[in-house]
């Protein structure tokens, strides 16, 4: 559980407006008008994890402001500062006191509860210590793959071990980071490219990793890339495979971290179905994360989208169908629950293409999002690899939405309580994973 100073574990439920609370259940009110809202979504966590680690890397002081402060990201935190990074936070903003390169090992396990995109980052960082490091997390996390890193890994000349079962956390990292040619599958998680190329510029010699697959989620690399970049380190990628040269350094720097578009797609998912406007006002219209693409993907299903300097408005005319669509979407897993719900309320059926990926995520996303929709009385056709959703065609009464401890299966399955009578949101609380006031801010939602 995390547990510091610089969190506090805060859902406020309202049992007025949003809906009533008992135990750990949250009925949603549904709204029965076009909404008009203006919010403020909370910042990027790809960017936070990214930023975190890089900043802990470099020489000097860097200011990470307005970095997102959730359980998955202050679990990336806590293992730096095991690491001995010295972290502070000074008001909203993370001061962080760079090694260098030179991290130490933690004097326990870095328990990561169940952050998979900390654990995928973190494990290369950890080849970087010269002491062996330790990584584990629950019982969730535990069945989320990683075998595919580590053989990654160790082709760079990192040796590691399972402690238990094989496939299965707990691990240990043994050795530092050689270098070389690795050879690695690109369709499991993104996330294991990306871990090698944050650590890549303090291996002994240069890093070329070579992708074996078709890449999944690669505009989460490019984002990578990017961010690596704005730290003072090159990548190179050219024929499909990726190149860093050894004796880069990270400089510090202040950076500042953007709105995040997969929390913001709840709210624009509210808008298409409900009818009306809603504006954010802290997204980046030019931003490289891979779920910007929901905005193209509103335009196509009937929605306005503008852009008035730093804010996004999305509007639908409620009078006019949300139209069904055909997408591939193996570069977004992360809004396919949004756009499923969506779907729900199309005025023809929606095919999702390309997310067999989805099973690796919190949970088995794809067979989660099957079950609940089904609940709601949604025909779903379902393949390894894709979605058919046809519109639906009676509004149920009365339904408990299992959320899997899946913090996107609850805030997708939330939207549509908005439209639906009497869902129910099992775990409310698993939010906090990513969006910890993601209950307040629907609040203003409402009239």
């Amino acid at each position: 559980m995390v547990n510091n100073n610089f969190y506090s574990e805060s859902i406020e439920m309202s049992r007025g407006t949003l809906g009533t609370t008992r135990a750990n259940f949250l009925e949603i009110q549904t709204i029965d008008r076009p909404i008009n809202a203006e919010i403020t979504i909370p910042t990027s966590k790809s960017l936070t994890h990214r930023s975190l680690i890089i900043a802990s890397l470099a020489k000097g002081t860097s200011k990470i402001t307005n970095p997102l402060i959730a359980e998955d990201t202050l679990l990336t935190l806590q293992a730096l500062q095991a690491m001995n990074v010295p972290i502070t936070k000074l008001h909203s903003d993370f001061l962080i006191e760079g090694t260098a390169g030179k991290l130490q090992a933690p004097c326990s396990p870095l328990f990561l509860e169940n952050s998979g995109t900390s654990l995928r980052l973190l494990t290369t960082i950890a080849s970087l210590i010269p002491n062996p490091t330790i990584l584990t997390g629950n019982k969730d996390l535990k069945e989320r793959p990683i075998h595919d890193l580590l053989k990654g890994l160790q082709q760079l000349g990192v040796k590691s071990e399972f402690l238990g079962e094989k496939g299965k956390l707990p691990i240990k990292i043994c050795s530092q980071l050689h270098g070389g040619i690795t050879r690695m599958r690109g369709d499991i998680s993104s996330q294991f490219i990306s871990s090698l190329l944050i650590s890549a510029p303090y291996a002994k010699k240069d890093i070329t990793i070579i992708p074996t697959t078709p890449l999944k989620s690669e505009p989460y690399i490019r984002l990578t890339i990017e961010i690596m970049k704005e730290f003072g380190i090159m990548v190179k990628r050219t024929n499909n495979r990726f190149q860093v040269k050894a004796g880069q350094r990270y400089s510090a720097k202040d950076y500042s971290v953007e709105g995040d578009f997969s929390s913001a797609s709840y709210f624009l998912a509210a808008a298409a179905i409900l009818g009306g406007v809603i504006r954010i006002s802290n997204l980046n219209w030019e931003s490289q994360q891979a779920d910007r693409v929901i905005l193209e993907y509103l335009e196509r299903m009937g929605c306005t989208i503008q852009q008035n300097n730093n804010d996004i408005q999305v509007e639908r005319d409620p009078d006019e169908p949300l139209e069904g669509l055909s997408v591939d979407m193996h570069n977004c897993p992360d809004i396919v629950p949004t756009i499923a719900i969506i779907a729900c309320f199309a005025s023809s059926p929606t095919i999702i293409r390309n997310i067999a990926h989805l099973k690796f995520k919190e949970t088995d996303r794809l067979a989660a999002i099957t079950t609940e929709l089904e609940k709601l009385g949604v025909n779903v056709q379902s393949t390894d690899d894709s979605l058919k959703i046809f519109p639906l065609k009676k509004i149920p009464s009365k339904v408990l939405i299992e959320t899997y401890n899946d913090h996107r299966i609850a805030m997708s399955f939330a939207i549509a309580g908005l439209k639906i009578p009497g869902i129910t949101i099992k775990n409310p609380t698993c939010v906090k994973k990513s969006f910890p006031n993601f209950f307040e801010v629907l609040l203003q939602l409402y009239p």
